[in-house]
């Protein structure tokens, strides 16, 4: 959203290949107990515009329901989730299912349902300027990413690592670990950024649509100087 407004940057490369499974949570408190009574609930978010503001919108387009601009409480982060969920139970936070793992665990949330990304993670983004000065720069970058992600993706020993980092389950840092799929190319799928425009656009987020030849234009690595 932000390339397309204004910020001069690119990207790269996809870095994780994988979607992004996001928790649908509540307090624990909450009388919320299953997914049909989530509509006309107000959903905390971290900002407009972020992950759990988007995939509020997302979700709630999966399940059949409306979101407004009134229907959004913002809290920052995840502290600020935790407080606002004490202040008020009766409403939902959308996060990351096994960063939140850990509270649900211990009785402070309680997950209703799940909603994966209808896209991957994350991608890798350069300013438009340094990348056609350091083209060989950014490739000898991308080449080191690769190497380690590959190399953790083959340690037998990640899954204990990440639950030790943070302070997962063994078994919850197992699930997670056979879930993610690295990107270990520089391909980026025109596409999916197409598929991102479009729900994008679906949601008021953008206002059209991109075209392929926006996607290639705007978004994407230049192929030479001055494109």
């Amino acid at each position: 959203t932000e390339i397309v407004r204004v910020n001069p940057s690119r990207i790269v490369s996809t870095y994780v290949q994988s979607p992004l499974n996001w928790g649908v949570h509540t307090s624990a408190k909450a009388s919320i107990t299953d997914v049909s009574e989530l509509a006309n609930k107000p959903f905390a978010i971290s900002r407009y515009n972020s992950g759990s503001h988007l995939m509020a919108y997302v979700y709630g387009r999966n399940k059949g329901f409306e979101l407004g601009h009134d229907d959004f409480n913002l809290v920052q982060n995840l502290d600020g989730a935790r407080h606002s969920l004490r202040e008020n139970p009766e409403q939902l936070f959308l996060w990351e299912k096994y960063t939140t793992k850990p509270l649900v665990d211990c009785g402070e949330f309680k997950i209703i349902d799940h909603c994966p990304t209808p896209w991957p993670s994350f991608v890798i983004v350069v300013r438009k300027e340094f990348l056609l000065d350091n083209e060989q720069l950014v490739d000898e970058v991308l080449a080191i990413v690769r190497k380690y992600a590959e190399e953790l993706k083959s340690n037998p020993e990640a899954p204990l690592m990440i639950a030790k980092e943070y302070h997962l389950q063994a078994s919850d840092a197992e699930e997670w670990y056979e879930t993610v799929s690295w990107e270990l190319s520089n391909d980026v799928n025109e596409g999916m950024l197409l598929g991102v425009s479009e729900v994008l656009s679906d949601l008021d987020i953008l206002v059209r649509p991109l075209h392929n030849s926006e996607v290639r234009n705007r978004l994407l690595r230049p192929m030479a100087v001055g494109v």
